[in-house]
């Protein structure tokens, strides 16, 4: 237990992050699963589970392109943050305009405005939660969920005009915050570290490596378990009358749950794969009881807190793996959210499928529900067999303190210039390298030219005979590694 000026709930960055963050799901909440941006009745005609499925369709498409390209994406400029904001604010004044007077291509342009701002958004926010590591996302996004509830409730509680307001200028408020998360850190540049490379090679090579870092079993349970939480909202709670009622009810669980945990990982120090036992207990246990209870809201409140725990823990396992391969950041998180969101995607194409059928007898409502429990077991056996080595110990604390570590490096740093006969300038290269700094930002440190930085680095890969920056890290992490034992 910590003492309570040690807790890292009052670090300002953290705090910052938390509300900035929490805006932002807040938006996602209100804007697509409540009717509060168009009028309710007219809600059949908007179709709303098919406007959900074209968000996340569009979503997971952003993601799966900057999982593909061949350059490093910004995701925290300046620049991005503005067309996060600006596609959110778009979408939600298209949103109101067809929801009010229906139009299909107004439905559809509201569907990739904010379909585009949500990915956009996720993914930016994301890679700042990810560059505190594994302490730091253990804390930030139980934090986030708490405020995202909290935002949720003061929309909730006002009158409709104002809620419209505040709903509409949530992801402007997001973006804002999370420029000034990035201040509190520190400079974008030093944030984003990696983004920039300077030559070919500097990153991982293509999807296939990508894909032997990130354990091929977390992606593969990550998928299920949000694919087992689409079926849920689409075949059971949005065609259910009390739909708006149910939703409402497990955005509140998903705040409880957030708190229980944030109090759990900042206070207490609880091991992140609580979080993954207590969701797979309880998602598990909401499809099974469904059969049995017959309440879809009693159901659907108890996998809504199963998820919302394994939501969590998959974001840590994602900043874990950031900490290990900074220099890709970007495409490891893109493909994780192409995991989860694809998951929710099919989960929900399936749902609206299974409608008809799984309504019209309780047995087959039974037979689907007792058949996702099932996937869901099997999914967990398969994260926990693999778990030791690939999944959990990404998130075992560092024995070392990060002081002696950063001394190692440094160390580290000092023997291979003398080992392979670096220059002076060489070395102070290096050092900018291996902390992360871009090719632009060493070139204007030192005043030279891109090019004569970028010189520099290909005499550094060939005396100490290495071809890319993520070989190079790997090479002085091992060399500090020798210097703590």
């Amino acid at each position: 237990m910590k003492r309570i000026g040690a807790l890292p709930l009052f670090n300002t960055k953290y705090l910052l992050t938390m509300i900035g963050f929490g805006l932002y799901w807040s938006w996602v909440d209100c804007a697509l699963f409540m009717p509060i941006l168009y009028d309710p009745s007219v809600i059949d005609a908007l179709q709303l589970p098919l406007l959900h499925l074209l968000v996340m369709a569009v979503a997971v498409s952003l993601s799966a392109l900057v999982l593909a390209a061949r350059k490093t994406v910004s995701l925290l400029s300046r620049r991005i943050i503005a067309i996060f904001s600006i596609l959110c604010f778009a979408g939600n004044g298209i949103l109101v305009v067809a929801g009010s007077y229906y139009s299909v291509p107004a439905v559809i342009a509201a569907a990739v405005a904010c379909g585009l701002g949500m990915g956009i958004g996720a993914l930016s926010w994301g890679y700042l939660v990810s560059s505190y590591h594994v302490e730091g996302a253990s804390v930030c996004i139980p934090g986030t969920f708490v405020a995202a509830v909290l935002f949720g409730l003061v929309v909730n509680v006002t009158i409709p005009v104002a809620s419209r307001i505040i709903v509409m200028l949530l992801p402007v408020a997001s973006g804002l915050f999370l420029l000034l998360a990035l201040r509190a850190k520190g400079s974008e540049r030093s944030v984003a570290a990696g983004r920039e490379q300077d030559c070919e090679g500097a990153r991982l090579n293509g999807r296939a490596s990508l894909l032997d870092e990130v354990p091929a079993h977390f992606l593969v349970i990550l998928f299920l378990f949000c694919a087992a939480f689409g079926i849920m909202q689409y075949l059971l709670v949005l065609p259910h009358d009390e739909a708006n009622s149910i939703i409402g009810s497990n955005i509140a669980v998903r705040g409880l749950i957030s708190l229980v945990v944030l109090i759990g990982f900042g206070i207490f120090s609880w091991k992140p794969d609580v979080a993954y036992k207590i969701g797979l207990l309880l998602i598990t246990a909401g499809f099974l009881a469904a059969p049995f209870t017959k309440s879809i809201s009693f159901s659907s409140v108890v996998v809504m807190a199963g998820y919302t725990c394994f939501d969590m823990m998959g974001w840590i396992v994602v900043a874990a793996l950031v900490a290990r391969y900074r220099t890709d950041a970007p495409r490891i998180i893109a493909l994780a959210r192409v995991a989860a969101l694809g998951g929710v995607l099919a989960g929900g194409i399936a749902g609206t499928l299974l409608v008809s059928w799984a309504w019209s007898d309780d047995a087959n409502m039974a037979i689907t529900m007792t058949a996702v429990a099932y996937l869901l077991v099997a999914a967990a056996i398969l994260l926990l067999y693999n778990g030791s080595s690939s999944v959990w110990g990404l998130m075992r604390k560092e024995t070392v303190s990060i002081e002696a570590m950063q001394q190692a490096t440094d160390e580290s740093i000092r023997d291979l210039a003398a080992r392979y006969r670096l220059t002076p300038r060489e070395a102070e290269v290096l050092g900018l390298f291996v902390s992360g700094r871009s090719i632009p930002w060493i070139a204007e440190k030192l005043g030279v030219s891109e090019g004569t930085a970028r010189s520099h680095t290909r005499h550094i890969y060939e005396k100490i005979g290495v071809h890319s920056r993520q070989e190079l890290l790997d090479r002085v992490q091992e060399e500090a590694r020798h210097q703590v034992k």
